[in-house]
């Protein structure tokens, strides 16, 4: 019994460690959880340019990018007329400039620094990623660069 009570307390120190607090999610819920989960890419340009996205509700990584985005979870958008962004989850990057500063010159990735991620349940287990630059993800000023990707990606069966 001792033993079994030691082996749960150094699960729970090595979780903590690990930053990996595991939240209740629903049967089928695509969002991002305390745990790193693997996003595989529907489209074959998204698979070349990106690849496969490692997402939790505090990182997102691409494959085929370097370093990850520190990200923090805004708020959910009501409907719209954006197919891309009704409804969505916002995140915003913490560390924008230093994440673009790591991709500025892979062909296919962003111009700007990405600020905002967007994040919107298709169904299926499938999410519209969104990659968005502009200072305010509220703002729709149609003379400046808003939305530099939309992606979707699909959570496999585990």
């Amino acid at each position: 019994m001792r033993l079994a009570a030691r082996l749960l307390a150094a699960a729970f120190v090595l979780t903590a460690a690990l930053g990996a607090t595991a939240h209740a999610q629903a049967p089928g819920d695509p969002y991002p959880s305390g745990l790193i989960r693997i996003y595989k890419p529907v489209e074959v340009r998204t698979r070349i340019t990106y690849g496969d996205l490692w997402l939790s509700d505090a990182n997102a990584r691409f494959d085929e990018l370097k370093g990850r985005m520190e990200i923090r979870y805004v708020e959910t958008l009501p409907p719209s007329a954006n197919p891309d962004l009704s409804g969505a989850r916002i995140y915003q990057v913490l560390n924008s400039t230093q994440y673009f500063n790591f991709n500025r010159r892979k062909a296919g990735f962003c111009t700007l620094a990405v600020r905002w991620v967007g994040m919107r349940d298709l169904g299926n287990m499938q999410l519209r990623v969104t990659l968005m630059v502009m200072d305010d993800y509220r703002a729709t000023d149609q003379g400046k660069p808003s939305l530099c990707v939309a992606a979707t990606y699909r959570l496999p069966a585990q």
